[in-house]
């Protein structure tokens, strides 16, 4: 009676329509349904026309009473399940477009099903499988409602402790990410989508708009009528998602190809306020002070990027992302902030962007059709048939540059954080890129990334982004990209890599490797302790050498600011002095002096805008690369003066010349220049003024005054004399002259002879440093 009550309006009446999904997953079409009706309806003409004989003997009236209250139940179909379903919809939209117009609806196009058409696409079965696979993995089996459940869905993809605990133990956990007991179990992520594309012929090999297009929908309990997960919807082209982090690349090399930054460009990592009160944080609110940008890209720290943003300008920096083929939505108007990837994309372009990066600044339009026949075999011509679009948004130049930093994301010698989710052939690290991105409430996160193209020109050369989050916007729970995107990024590369050649990326002509401070970015100076060799395009090496570490002289002993009464002696070193850094930004200045108060005082110091907490680079008890240092230590703001109080009284001067030492005694000194008071002719027993100090042995002798010996030998000026003279008769200077000029001459050859050693230490540390 079902199928007779079909006929007469079968969308109506549609069961599936109709029906209410049971708590056992049966469907159950409703008594008051208008299909239940409209059958009992029949039933209720057949007991007529039983009583009017015209069936007598056929039915029962019983029988037909029991059919109207026997309950409808849609019985499961065996479905056929296309190979990539989304990608399938994709193709069919392109054919609709072709055979019945533009933005024709593929049902409404009869030719797509019945015309007989052959389509060849670019879809390599082998790679969806395991992008499908991997989704289920890392979205699906953690949202199964028990942790053996979870395990015992991972089984049936292959995935064991025993045969892949990498995999295993971040989906399960313990996450070695986060040490999180749950892995991702209680991440509150229950959708993710994942395309790879050939970037060199703009090929798509995998697509999977969400992770299951066949998987039950998940209701969010908290929205009504929402869904944290909607199996069918294609995020990957119909979506618009935040992509954070991952948007920082396009932001950089737009600056790196228009020469106004480099990849030693020095950054103030310090919160600033950028007007209206935006005042973007780092993920961790630490404040880090001095970066180059190859840093600030490879662990995503937010402030730089917003100051790269700056400097490229937002309208300028919008029109050149959308070279890179990324679409915005209309009047899209996100400020500064677009720096750090609040403007929304659809994650197909993004991954799009990654692959011109990663083929030398060549954006190759994506394609999915390789060829059409129609019924009889012949040719069906396709936009993009045999011409690939291609457009060229940046210089090979500037992508290699922007390939080399990211490739250091999985080199654990630059990175110690993301390199964990480095590609390996056996113990042989293959070169690829990763980049991470997590939306502000971390509703949506990224991962992507390519590897080197392979020698063979006709194997793929694979560029490959995920995202993950819920449908509904529905933030994360204590997940990032990290977590999630990245190790499903990972297992995906690491599983379609497998055995293939391992290349690495060709550098271009037109560039130029220079050794820069590791900490500004600047040309070596004389206290630069780090070097770090860096890659510049031809006429944008730094020229200026590096001024952040300035000399002070400070006593040894007091390390205080020297002054003429320390205790110790003077020595000559580098100190901070990043007071310069912004000079030509008063505003960004004015955060920097903030932060460099309390960087005066050492790490972990609170205060700011945004209440961060200075660290060096990249955090203490992590990470620190070139040391617990931000390149050299903040010179003392105190002197030996200020700390021994008032500084003895200067000797007064006598009007009488400087005598020349004697080394032997004399009836009267002789002055190398005549003296412009005759001496007294007249001896005496004592000098005529009382010496503040002793003389080191009295005089021998009265001498007379008559005659004038001549010594048999006047010694120099420069020289010490052996011993102290005895004085005869009245000096024209007081003894304590004497006594402290030969103390303070002994002094200043001890520090001529100090200057000389440090001179020469400073000589073997720069041949150091060369070597």
């Amino acid at each position: 009676m079902i199928l007779a009550s079909l006929l007469q309006a079968p969308s109506a009446y549609d069961l599936v329509q109709n029906a209410v999904q049971q708590p056992d997953g049966t469907l159950l079409v409703p008594a008051d349904a208008t299909i239940v009706l409209r059958r009992n309806d029949i039933l209720e003409e057949m007991r007529r026309n039983l009583r009017d004989g015209l069936l007598v003997g056929t039915y029962k009236d019983a029988d037909i009473l029991a059919a109207e209250s026997e309950p409808v139940i849609v019985h499961p179909q065996i479905q056929y399940q296309r190979l990539a379903p989304q990608f399938d919809e994709m193709v069919r939209q392109q054919l609709a477009d072709l055979l019945c117009g533009p933005g024709t609806d593929p049902g409404d196009c009869e030719a797509v099903d019945t015309g007989g058409y052959r389509v060849t696409t670019t879809l390599d079965a082998s790679m969806q499988a395991k992008a499908e696979k991997w989704l289920k993995a890392y979205v699906i089996a953690p949202n199964l409602g028990s942790k053996q459940a979870t395990i015992d869905y991972l089984a049936g993809l292959g995935i064991t402790v025993q045969g892949d605990p990498y995999d295993y133990y971040r989906i399960v956990g313990p996450n070695p990410s986060t040490g999180n007991a749950t892995g991702l179990r209680a991440a509150n992520m229950h959708n993710g989508a994942l395309m790879a594309v050939d970037y060199r012929t703009g090929q798509v090999l995998a697509y999977a708009g969400s992770a299951g297009f066949y998987e039950k929908p998940v209701a969010d309990p908290a929205r009504s009528g929402q869904n944290l997960f909607d199996p069918q919807f294609d995020v990957l082209s119909n979506g618009w998602r935040q992509p954070g982090s991952s948007f920082k690349p396009i932001n950089y090399i737009v600056g790196i190809q228009d020469k106004t930054l480099t990849a030693s460009s020095l950054f103030m990592d310090v919160a600033t306020n950028f007007g209206g009160g935006y005042m973007p944080h780092d993920a961790d609110n630490y404040e880090r002070g001095p970066v180059r940008l190859r840093e600030a890209l490879q662990y995503s720290l937010n402030i730089p990027a917003v100051k790269a943003a700056s400097i490229n300008g937002v309208d300028h920096l919008m029109r050149r992302a959308q070279d890179f083929g990324l679409v915005f939505q209309p009047n899209a108007s996100p400020g500064l902030s677009i720096g750090v990837g609040t403007l929304e994309v659809h994650p197909a372009d993004l991954v799009s962007a990654y692959g011109a990066i990663a083929d030398g600044g060549t954006l190759v339009k994506r394609s999915m059709i390789l060829s059409i026949k129609d019924s009889k075999g012949n040719a069906v011509p396709f936009a993009g048939d045999n011409r690939q679009t291609e457009t060229h948004p940046t210089t090979p130049q500037a992508a290699y540059i922007m390939t080399d930093i990211l490739k250091g994301n999985t080199d654990p010698s630059q990175n110690n954080w993301w390199s964990q989710y480095k590609l390996a052939e056996g113990k042989t690290r293959r070169p690829a890129t990763l980049k991470t991105g997590t939306s502000d409430q971390t509703e949506d996160l990224f991962a992507l990334g390519y590897v080197a193209p392979p020698s063979d020109p006709n194997a793929p050369a694979l560029v490959a982004g995920v995202w993950a989050g819920n449908s509904d916007r529905t933030p994360g729970r204590g997940v990032m990209s990290l977590e999630l995107a990245a190790p499903l990024w990972h297992a995906f590369m690491q599983d379609v890599t497998s055995g293939t050649p391992i290349t690495d990326f060709a550098q271009p002509g037109g560039l130029n490797w220079v050794n820069v401070d590791a900490f500004s970015g600047m040309l070596p100076g004389a206290f630069t302790s780090h070097v770090f060799r860096e890659v510049f395009i031809d006429g944008t090496e730094p020229t200026q050498v590096d001024n952040t570490k300035v000399p002070k002289d400070v006593d040894t002993v007091s390390n205080t600011l020297w002054t003429y009464d320390c205790p110790g002696i003077k020595d000559t070193k580098g100190y901070l002095d990043l007071s310069q850094v912004d000079n030509g930004n008063p505003n960004f200045q004015t955060f920097d002096q903030t932060w460099i108060a309390r960087a005066r005082t050492g790490v972990g110091k609170k205060g700011g805008p945004n209440n961060g907490t200075t660290m060096y680079f990249y955090q203490t008890g992590f990470w620190l690369p070139f040391g617990a240092s931000w390149g050299a230590p903040f010179a003392p703001t105190t002197s030996c003066t200020s700390n021994t109080g008032t500084p003895p009284p200067t000797p007064v001067p006598t009007p009488s010349p400087t005598p020349t030492p004697e080394p032997t005694p004399t009836p009267s000194p002789t002055p190398t220049a005549p003296p412009t008071a005759a001496p007294t002719p007249t001896p005496t027993a004592h000098p005529t003024a009382v010496p503040t100090a002793p003389p080191t042995a009295h005089p021998t002798a009265v001498p007379t005054p008559t005659p004038t010996p001549t010594p048999t030998e006047t010694p120099t000026p420069t020289e010490t004399p052996t011993e102290t003279p005895t004085p005869t008769e009245t000096p024209t200077e007081t003894p304590t002259a004497s006594v402290i000029f030969f103390p303070g001459f002994a002094l200043l050859s001890l520090v001529g002879r100090r200057s000389r050693l440090g001179r020469a230490r400073a000589s073997a540390a720069a041949q150091q440093r060369l070597r």
